[in-house]
């Protein structure tokens, strides 16, 4: 099995993330007895165990994508909590670094798809995304052909929302990363990394890792991100092929500084939702990780709902192609791409590995 869970960084870092997220970390409530029935519970009750809320949509599959998350009874939750946090992870994943319009597009760092939301997100009343259901198997990944013979791979793999925009400023996101890296020429088993964050720009710290999910090459992972509301984000993750309980991550929005002594809340605005392979970014610089070869990873039952309860899925998603810019010849190249219609679905979508 290959360990999941963060890389030991600084006591400086370590410090400064458990500083970040005090008193952002909201608790739980344990569940009353072995006979707790999501189907049959309320809406209230799902958010006060930590679960997400039960779709409102007359959809067998966005129910049975719900389903997939919440597991199997008696029912278990595995409530992450702050002092859990051991180590940090030394890199970050967060915004797309590229192009923002189009039915197709290209950027720096994802690859994947990306639904907007119908209405302007930014008007008073107007519809968000407040929940963004997703599943993938974790592949197995190796060296690319040309790997250098010092370095780090890596490939982040997260449902999330916000944060392909230009003037996106949050993004609560969860998900995977592969890890390969090769040291004097020799490679190193490859790894899982599980984490959750809140990205915020211009804030320069890794994601969250959880450092007790169990995973494997191989193993199907659940997600669900819910926005309870724009300032609190419910993010479920779950090991599918272990049949493994859910963790749950319950958030309250950064604040950011917006002048002297003036705070404000970065919270979740719903005008995009994403299903994404990333390239990650080196923790304190621009410099983008190379990715391994993960061959092909594929979203399942991807769906997105508005908050007037409108059910989205990708068939109006946007394709993005994550490129890079090669010399000898200049060129721009092509480094993972989704698969485009007609070869997918409107609900499964296929982001493979190109070099």
């Amino acid at each position: 099995m290959s360990p999941a869970g963060g890389i030991p960084g600084s006591p400086g870092q370590l410090e400064a993330m458990i500083e970040a997220l005090q008193d952002r970390v909201l608790p739980v409530k344990p569940l009353a007895g072995e006979d707790f029935d999501p189907m049959t519970a309320s809406q209230q009750e799902l958010i006060e165990v930590g679960l997400p809320p039960r779709p409102a949509v007359a959809d067998p599959g966005v129910l049975q994508a719900w389903r997939k998350v919440v597991g199997p009874l008696p029912l278990k939750i595995l409530a992450w909590r702050l002092s859990q946090l051991d180590s940090t992870l030394d890199y970050r994943v967060g915004a797309a670094r590229g192009p923002a319009s189009g039915r197709s597009g290209t950027s720096r760092n994802w690859s994947g798809i990306v639904v907007t939301a119908r209405d302007d997100a930014t008007r008073p009343g107007a519809t968000m995304f407040d929940q963004v259901f997703g599943s993938w198997t974790v592949p197995m990944p190796t060296l690319p052909a040309d790997h250098a013979a010092d370095a780090v791979y890596r490939c982040s793999t997260w449902i999330g929302i916000d944060g392909h925009r230009r003037l996106s400023s949050s993004l609560p996101q969860i998900g995977t990363t592969l890890v390969v890296e090769v040291v004097g020429g020799q490679p190193r088993p490859p790894r899982i990394e599980v984490w959750w964050q809140w990205w915020l720009r211009e804030h320069f710290f890794g994601p969250v890792p959880i450092a007790n999910f169990a995973v494997d090459f191989g193993d199907e992972i659940a997600a669900a991100l819910t926005a309870i509301d724009p300032r609190l984000v419910r993010l479920n993750l779950r090991n599918v092929t272990r049949n493994d309980p859910p963790h749950v991550v319950s958030i309250a929005a950064p604040t950011v500084i917006i002048g002297p002594g003036m705070n404000a809340s970065a919270a979740a605005r719903g005008l995009t939702a994403e299903w994404i392979a990333e390239r990650p970014t080196a923790l304190n610089d621009t410099w983008l990780h190379p990715l391994p070869d993960f061959g092909a990873v594929t979203f399942t039952g991807c769906y997105a709902i508005e908050s007037g309860g409108a059910l989205r899925t990708l068939a109006a998603g946007r394709n993005v192609r994550m490129v890079a810019r090669q010399q000898s010849p200049a060129r721009v190249a092509v480094l993972s791409r989704p698969d485009p219609p007609p070869h997918a679905s409107a609900l499964d979508r296929t982001i493979r590995f190109v070099g």
